[in-house]
């Protein structure tokens, strides 16, 4: 598996190059389009990283406890001073919190580089409360962008395990009925949705963004 801790200090720099700015705007815009209604109680979020997805969560009004598998990643997170958000280094195959703690389950771009994904989705549903919702960020194994970064032995991207919309719809189907939208079409180095509405299905099979979220009912 990639060793985020190595870039830790480097992994923000992404987000003020053009096309960084450009993804953040498209992803959040898609993610907060799935997370609205959500209730702004207790929060878990998985894979925290440097607390880039944290503080937006933070903004939108969810208290939050973030953990992340890197001390490094958690250091850079916590210099950040993040409102409504403890860190906690600790390993989402393994947590230690009670069961049906948290209201809401966030992760982004986590849960394709887990070693044992089965013991991280079964932790996951061990600690998200019945009516509580579990919200997953993830990258699109469809999109040709996707797997172009793939191909290069130097990006984190390949050493992930990238879903499809079936392949997510039925990692969330544990929970209950999920949603699953997509976003995020680049071409030549242009996002197609930066500034427009794309094709539902063009979305889902070019995007390079896959999200989807589901209410705990099972």
């Amino acid at each position: 598996m990639f060793d985020f801790s190595d870039i830790a200090t480097k992994y923000d720099d992404f987000y003020s190059t053009d096309l960084g700015k450009d993804i953040d705007i498209v992803e959040k815009r898609l993610v907060r389009s799935m997370i609205e209604p959500l209730p702004r109680n207790l929060s878990l979020e998985i894979g925290c990283g440097t607390g880039h997805w944290t503080e937006f969560f933070s903004s939108l009004g969810f208290p939050l406890i973030a953990i992340d598998i890197s001390e490094k990643m958690v250091q850079v997170a916590q210099a950040k001073d993040i409102s409504q958000a403890m860190f906690f280094v600790k390993d989402a195959e393994n947590m230690d919190f009670r069961d049906n703690y948290f209201t809401n389950v966030f992760a982004i771009t986590a849960l394709e580089f887990m070693d044992n994904l089965d013991r991280a989705i079964s932790q996951i549903y061990r600690v998200l409360k019945t009516g509580g919702y579990f919200f997953v960020g993830a990258l699109n194994a469809n999109s040709p962008y996707i797997k172009s970064k793939m191909e290069r032995t130097d990006s984190s991207i390949a050493h992930s395990h990238p879903f499809t919309p079936e392949t997510l719809r039925s990692l969330l189907s544990v929970f209950g009925r999920p949603e699953i939208k997509a976003g995020l079409v680049i071409e030549e180095g242009k996002i197609q949705d930066r500034d427009k509405e794309i094709d539902e299905q063009v979305a889902l099979s070019q995007g390079a963004f896959l999200v989807g979220v589901v209410q705990k009912t099972k």
